[in-house]
């Protein structure tokens, strides 16, 4: 989805409503005016800027949307990423200034220098199948979690996982002091714990069932396809994320479909008839 910003003419537009891939705001002016773009999405009810991003009203977006199941996917990767703000009511998205002179080289045939856009980026790793986890600890007040999908193999000897938390997610911090967590392997019917785990400010585990984990007491969530006990190792910066490798203490999987996110939709696959391995380098 594109929301096209003219501030000559002092229009907004959404463009692209069938293409979830995607969020971004495209302003047609080779200047960077943030007071300017701010003032005419907040007019029309579409926003706000801030950061250097533009924070889009969920709502607004949502009214010129026909597949809404779509829709609310890629609202729930956003939040599973720390793009949607702590009301649910606005998601990030990046602002794309015109470059006149890059738009006619392109034009022209040849490829402007510069790093990749965000959306080519987001375009391509969303061709890449994953699973969904949810990441769970236990703190003084209760239990605390959110939806993952940046989570990874890491070592097996040592057994070491990794996941990639939002430096935006609120529930990372409360996670990180305690030094342990649970990853959920989430199977194919739990796609609305995905969702709900995914918003921030609910209580996210109320009519969830769970049990604590046995060596380091984070919560299993019920009928998940597998789980993971691990410690935190190490915590490093990663851009708008950090990397945390985390040694597993202790794991269990059950026999059930997965559940699997691809192009910006949550949904499964049926179990392979062949088994093996692939080995790194």
């Amino acid at each position: 989805m594109k929301v096209h910003v003219d501030p000559i003419r002092s229009r907004v537009s959404l463009a692209e409503t069938t293409d979830f891939k995607s969020l971004s705001v495209k302003v047609a002016t080779a200047g960077r005016d943030t007071g300017r773009l701010r003032s005419l999405i907040r007019n029309v009810g579409a926003g706000t800027v801030r950061d250097d991003y533009a924070w889009l009203a969920i709502a607004w977006l949502r009214k010129s949307v026909s597949d809404l199941t779509s829709f609310d996917a890629m609202i729930s990767y956003a939040a599973s990423k720390g793009w949607v703000d702590e009301e649910a009511s606005h998601v990030r998205a990046h602002i794309e200034w015109s470059n006149p002179s890059a738009e006619a080289a392109h034009t022209n045939g040849t490829r402007p220098s510069g790093a990749i856009s965000p959306d080519s980026f987001r375009h391509t790793l969303g061709h890449f199948i994953t699973g969904v986890t949810i990441v769970t600890s236990i703190t003084d007040t209760g239990p605390v979690g959110f939806t993952c999908q940046s989570f990874s193999a890491l070592s097996l000897d040592p057994p070491l996982i990794l996941i990639c938390p939002a430096k935006t997610s609120t529930t990372w911090p409360l996670i990180s002091t305690q030094g342990h967590f649970a990853v959920n392997v989430l199977s194919a019917s739990q796609e609305q714990l995905c969702r709900s785990f995914s918003r921030s400010g609910t209580d996210k585990f109320a009519g969830v069932g769970w049990q604590a984990g046995l060596h380091c007491g984070a919560p299993i969530l019920d009928d998940v396809l597998g789980h993971l006990e691990c410690r935190i190792e190490e915590v490093h910066e990663g851009g708008d994320h950090w990397i945390v490798t985390a040694r597993v203490e202790a794991s269990e999987v059950n026999g059930e479909k997965p559940l699997t996110f691809f192009q910006g939709q949550l949904g499964s696959i049926a179990r392979s008839m062949t088994s093996g391995s692939v080995a790194s380098g």
